[in-house]
Parts: structure tokens; sequence; C-alpha cells
């Protein structure tokens, strides 16, 4: 293919098909990079709301174990503290116990 043989209009469409492949290109890596961010920041959400779950679950141990309140307080106390708890205003914590 010689581009001086060629006649100006299909040079020309030559251009704007590079031209649409290069955007085409780009606009797929932005979104490959926007998405792989949007997961790491949904990571961190999620990794900070288990840490500050477990924290409430640890505060009501200890106060069960220093004796402040009973075992069975606790626990109601801390399900309740965590039934409360909410991100992005409509998504909630749920939890799993295995012994019961």
């Amino acid at each position: 293919m010689n581009l001086e043989k060629m006649r100006v209009t299909a040079r020309i469409r030559l251009l704007v098909a590079l031209a649409l492949i290069g955007l085409i290109v780009l606009c797929a890596a932005s979104l490959l990079r926007l998405h792989s961010g949007m997961m790491e920041d949904r990571k961190l959400q999620t990794r900070n709301l288990v840490e500050n779950s477990l924290g409430v679950i640890q505060h009501f141990h200890k106060l069960s174990q220093e004796g402040a309140m009973s075992e069975s307080d606790a626990r109601k106390a801390a399900v309740e503290t965590l039934r409360s708890m909410r991100y992005d205003k409509t998504n909630y914590l749920f939890m799993v116990n295995q012994n019961h």
C-alpha cells in the first residue's frame, strides 16, 4: 500500500480510522484503570468496615470479661450496634454465627 498513489479521500479515511482506533484504545485503557481503582477503593472500604466491626465486638467482649455486663447482654449490645452500622447510606453489614 503506497500512500502516494492513494487518493486524498482514502488518505483522510485512513487517518480518521487510525485516530478512532487510537481513541478507542485510550478509552479502554482509561476504563480499565478506573475499574481497578474503584475495586481497590471498595476493598479498602470493606476492610475498614470489618476492622470497625471487630473493634465493636472486642469492646463488648472486654466489657463482659471485666464483669461490667453479662456475656449475653454484651452479645446483644454488640449485635444491636453492628445492626445499626451502615456504609454508603444503603449498604449494611451482615454476620454469620457458626456457633449457634
